[in-house]
């Protein structure tokens, strides 16, 4: 218990407050703070005043008011208003500093008259009482919105009042303790501005505030910390029309429920009292002011340095650091040119521009203008040309103070044998402009090339599915740009006697170089047609796919070769990246065009059921010597393995097909759509749902078949087919081409079909010879 001139004073157990008269924090422990009070009520004005200003004790003749008030128990409390304790407008936060007025509302010990303060049932601490004046803690828990705050003495409730509780209510405290006029400020070293000792542009100043939200950690109800806790939302600090930098906004250590807001001064600010505020989103403080020194006038920006800071073959992260003494908004863009002068020099140059405000990135580009923008961070090859590409999606950067921090990752597109030079520049706002300095200088390695690669890259046939991988550039990876191509040749680039097919990224659509030197096309991958075939080529279209995934394109490409590409001749692959590198044609391997026929494909190439129509495509490049006979093998190998299996003979000169289960043994003939059927213990050909047709080189032969119970569950699907050539006969052999589960259903014993059974040299076995 402490007392003044023979009165006591209640405080809150180990309160500390804010002697905002006299601008200075104090800790007011039980009698620690009784001398500085005491010399402060000294020095008051009249006892009409006191209403106006917070946190402060009334002076010694007060006391003895409220204690001859003790004899009227009469006393009747009211709460007339509520006000922000800083700004003194009608504005309430959780956590703000408050001051209700009205009356009777407290006196001293050994007797008070209100006794609690409940703001919706939640206690809130009083930090100072008067009979016309309290000020509280509004408690940090409580929702935003309407709140009722209830006065209680002995237990009973002697007043209420409403207020409204927003997110945030800014208030910085005055001297005058209105919320108008000069405010309570220091410099850095903790002494207060004032007419004789002002505040120095550049420099560093602290306001004290109240209402400024939550804390990380969070502070609660009640709690001084035991350490200054930083805002979770860092106020705007506006002084004299500018927008200061190097804000921290702390809540203090030393008093409940206030906040010092530090900040620098802007280099640039007028002389002269400068209004200042603060602002949290939609909410804005009362406005005060500090006395300012004579300005220094705006200052120019400084290119500081450039760095690298990690580098991979082509690519470089540069680090460049610009600054202002103004902060960092006065900043109106910075420049990075690799050069071999700062002019740019003879040789091609990566020039970026990076425009603070807009916050977009730009590069200049041969053509003599600038690309852009492209806000850093996105995914983007726009900023390109033919000496470097920017990595947006990987450019960041960091404003703290009056320091810019940009990381600008580039990848090199051209090979130089001597190192760049490093150039920075800065330009504000008041067109104060530092020009090209240089920072040393970079070794551009040879740029990386990247690895092409194709399967098979080896082999021999007329038909083949290649499959083809194309790395995106590092970077750059996921962007549908550029182009890529396969190239199928017996001499080296575009010829209308090579099978070049071109794939466009950007548009998703296949083209060939056709006869009369022109590309055929384009035809979206996967959708069927014809129109590229060429004389050494047909692309099926149809069976095509091009999938961007992990930073590569994998092409697929289903091609049959004709025999204006008989022997032996490269795979060739080349590419456009999205960055504009062109790999040129590159070897992938060696091929044997092969003008036999070739087994390509079956449909469906693999599933289940007991009936099903099988279509099977061959591949004839020479129409001169054309397929004698094609066959459809469905079994457990390409012997049958001693199994039951379905083998499907057609013969193209007689249009015919037979059935057999073991090769030798044939039911039939019987000719493709005519009605009946050819049956074997195992399965049943439909003579009227197959068919046998062309499509330029392709052959087509259709089989709907039926299996009985006895036929294995696993099936592969085989193909066959045989060629005379002059004198000789040539065989493919059985060419595995998908897999089938019959899930055999039906009869083993069907009766005999309408279509006579033949044996023997209607089944031929074909093979090569003399």
């Amino acid at each position: 218990m402490c007392y003044i001139n023979g009165c006591a004073l209640e405080s809150w157990s180990s309160m500390k407050s804010v002697n905002v008269r006299r601008v200075a924090l104090s800790v007011l422990f039980p009698c620690a703070g009784a001398f500085l009070f005491a010399q402060w009520s000294a020095t008051q004005p009249s006892p009409a005043d006191l209403s106006h200003v917070p946190l402060h004790l009334p002076p010694t003749q007060a006391f003895r008011d409220q204690a001859s008030a003790l004899l009227t128990p009469q006393a009747t409390t009211t709460v007339t208003s509520a006000v922000n304790a800083a700004s003194f407008q009608n504005t309430h936060a959780p956590g703000s500093l408050s001051i209700l007025y009205g009356t009777d509302l407290a006196l001293p010990e050994p007797t008070t008259i209100v006794t609690s303060v409940r703001a919706n049932g939640v206690d809130a601490p009083i930090l100072r009482s008067s009979p016309t004046q309290m000020t509280i803690q509004i408690p940090r828990e409580l929702p935003t919105g309407s709140i009722e705050l209830t006065l209680r003495r002995q237990g009973q409730t002697v007043a209420s009042h409403s207020v409204n509780l927003a997110q945030y209510a800014p208030g910085l405290f005055s001297v005058s303790g209105t919320g108008q006029g000069r405010a309570v400020a220091e410099d850095a070293s903790g002494v207060a501005i004032t007419d004789s000792h002002l505040a120095v542009p550049g420099s560093m100043v602290t306001l004290y505030a109240t209402g400024l939200g939550p804390t990380t950690p969070p502070s609660y109800t009640g709690e001084i910390p035991t350490y200054p806790l930083p805002t979770a939302v860092t106020p705007v600090v506006n002084i004299g029309g500018r927008q200061a930098t190097g804000v921290l906004a702390q809540l203090t250590n030393t008093s409940l429920g206030l906040y010092k807001v530090a900040f620098m001064l802007p280099a640039a600010t007028a002389p002269g009292e400068q209004p200042v505020f603060l602002q949290l989103g939609a909410f804005a403080s009362n406005a005060v002011s500090i006395p300012v020194q004579g300005g220094l006038g705006p200052m120019p920006p400084s290119s500081d340095s450039v760095t690298i800071s990690s580098s991979s073959g082509a690519s470089h992260t540069f680090t460049a650091i610009v600054s202002d003494p103004n902060g960092v908004n006065d900043l109106s863009w910075a420049q990075l040119l690799i050069a071999s002068a700062s002019n740019g020099g003879t040789n091609p140059f990566c020039f970026i521009h990076y425009d603070r405000s807009g916050n977009g990135l730009w590069l200049f580009s041969e053509e003599g203008f600038f690309r852009g923008p492209v806000t850093p961070g996105t995914l983007s090859a726009a900023l390109r040309n033919k000496f470097c590409a920017v990595q947006t999606s990987g450019v960041s950067f960091t404003a703290l103070g009056s320091q810019l921090t940009l990381n600008l990752p580039v990848t090199f597109k051209t090979d130089y044998p001597h190192p760049e030079n490093m150039y920075l520049r800065a330009y504000d706002r008041s067109e104060l402009d530092t020009g090209m300095v240089q920072h040393g200088s970079v070794s551009i390695a040879t740029k990386i090339v990247p690895p092409l690669s194709m399967t098979p890259s080896d082999g021999t046939g007329a038909a083949q599915t290649f499959t083809a991988i194309f790395p995106d550039a590092p970077g750059f990876t996921g962007l549908q740009l550029g182009w890529a191509q396969m190239l199928f040749a017996n001499t080296m680039g575009p010829h209308p006697a090579n099978c070049l097919v071109h794939y466009d990224r950007a548009g998703n659509g296949l083209w060939l170089y056709g006869d009369s030197g022109f590309f055929l096309g384009p035809v979206t991958p996967g959708t069927p047609g014809s129109t590229l075939q060429n004389k050494a080529c047909t692309v099926d279209t149809a069976g095509t796919t091009a999938i961007s995934m992990g930073g590569y394109l994998e092409w697929k490409l289903p091609v049959f070769f004709t025999y204006y590409l008989a022997g032996y001749g490269y795979l060739n692959l080349r590419t456009l990246d999205p960055i504009g590198v062109d790999t040129g044609f590159r070897w992938a391997g060696s091929w044997n065009y092969d003008t036999s026929p070739a087994p390509f494909d079956v449909t469906p190439a693999s599933g289940t059921g007991g009936q099903q129509v099988f279509t099977a495509r061959f591949w004839d490049p020479d129409p001169t010597s054309p397929i004698k006979t094609e066959q459809i093998l469905l079994a457990t190998a390409p012997d049958m393995g001693g199994q039951p299996g379905c083998l499907i003979h057609y013969d193209r000169a007689g249009n015919m097909l037979w059935l057999s289960n073991d090769s030798i043994n044939f039911v039939g003939p019987g000719a493709p759509g005519s009605a009946g059927t050819l049956h074997i213990g195992q399965c049943t050909l439909d003579l009227a749902s197959a068919s046998a047709s062309d499509s330029g080189n392709l052959r087509f032969l259709s089989a709907a078949v039926s299996f009985h119970d006895g036929i294995p569950s696993a099936l592969k699907s085989y193909l066959r087919a045989t060629e005379v050539m002059g004198p000789y006969s040539y065989d493919t052999g059985y060419v595995e081409r998908g897999s089938w589960n019959p899930l055999a259903i039906g009869t083993a014993n069907l009766p005999a079909t309408a279509v006579p059974a033949r044996q023997g040299s209607n089944g031929p076995t074909p093979r090569m010879q003399e």
